[in-house]
């Protein structure tokens, strides 16, 4: 009865320590936003929230005391996160939700062509260079990280559109791959007709 008893208020200590923490750090925003202007937590700046109100409400549906209505409620919550969940990408990264397909592309005129140098966009060099190192079967050179400007005179391009827009019209480049994330794959149609198969 004793244990019962120190794991009921254990659990209790905890709910208190996660609200009154979510309640304090929600009213310091609140302050900073109203005499400071900073802004609200929002999205994933504000994702402390969803642990914090797991935590609380979890702790209070362990207790002994806890509410068969609360755990009900917890367990239609639970599976709404779980249906919730996005797999493919970040809302806020939505550029890499295509990026297999731009290398599917690039690896095709890797194999018709030779092309091997690719000057890409900074959103697509990280995930381009993974996708490299894992399949092994194409002969890319790294892809350049974090470029701020295009090199010219390259036979294939990845790009960002509408940023690069005026890039892609001012060198002639033919686009080959446009996903619905703005990237663009474009080549040189000298090039292509040159080194292509």
């Amino acid at each position: 009865m004793i244990h019962r008893e120190r794991e009921s208020s254990w659990l209790i200590a905890l709910a208190g320590v996660c609200g009154g923490t979510a309640i304090l750090t929600l009213t310091a925003h609140w302050l900073m936003f109203h005499y400071f202007q900073i802004l609200l937590p929002k999205d994933r700046t504000a994702i402390y929230l969803a642990v914090l109100g797991a935590l609380f409400a979890g702790a209070l549906a362990a207790s002994p005391r806890g509410s068969r209505v609360l755990k009900g409620a917890l367990t239609i919550v639970a599976f709404y996160f779980l249906l919730c969940l996005r797999v493919g990408y970040f809302k806020e990264w939505k550029w890499d939700s295509d990026t297999d397909k731009i290398y599917a592309a690039l690896a095709h005129y890797n194999h018709s062509c030779g092309f091997r140098e690719v000057p890409v966009n900074w959103r697509y060099d990280a995930s381009l260079n993974f996708y490299s190192e894992t399949s092994n079967r194409e002969t890319f050179l790294q892809f350049p990280l974090g470029l701020s400007t295009y090199p010219t005179g390259k036979p294939i391009y990845v790009v960002h559109d509408p940023e690069d827009r005026a890039f892609l019209q001012e060198h002639g480049l033919h686009e080959v791959y446009h996903g619905e994330s703005g990237a663009v794959v474009a080549i040189d149609p000298q090039a292509e007709r040159d080194f292509c198969k």
